[in-house]
């Protein structure tokens, strides 16, 4: 795994486009398993991961995909360090943090 100067994972991409919703879900498990199960995760450390250049543009993407790991169970999106609905509306910034008790894979 390419890690950035700071140690964390660098997952090089020449497009946005190119860039598969499955690879976005990869990046966010590949900085969950990279950190002390307590932390967590801010989604545009995951866009950057994916694309230093053009991270803005993967946010919305990396937010979805943050909802569907939520949903199923993998993590929990939090406001404020309170866990929110994945289900519900929110707005400003979030950090993606495992869920108590879950081994994510590659741990």
């Amino acid at each position: 795994m390419l890690m950035n100067i700071t140690g964390s994972p660098v997952i090089d991409s020449s497009s946005t486009s190119e860039i598969s919703d499955a690879r976005v879900t990869q990046a966010i498990l590949a900085l969950l398993i990279s950190r002390a199960p307590d932390a967590t995760v801010c989604p545009s450390e995951v866009a950057r991961a994916l694309e230093p250049s053009e991270w803005r543009s993967l946010m919305s993407r990396v937010r979805a995909a943050a909802r569907e790991l939520a949903r199923s169970g993998v993590l929990e999106i939090r406001q404020g360090g309170v866990r929110i609905d994945p289900n519900g509306e929110f707005h400003g910034p979030i950090r993606l943090a495992r869920k108590p008790r879950v081994q994510l894979p590659g741990r």
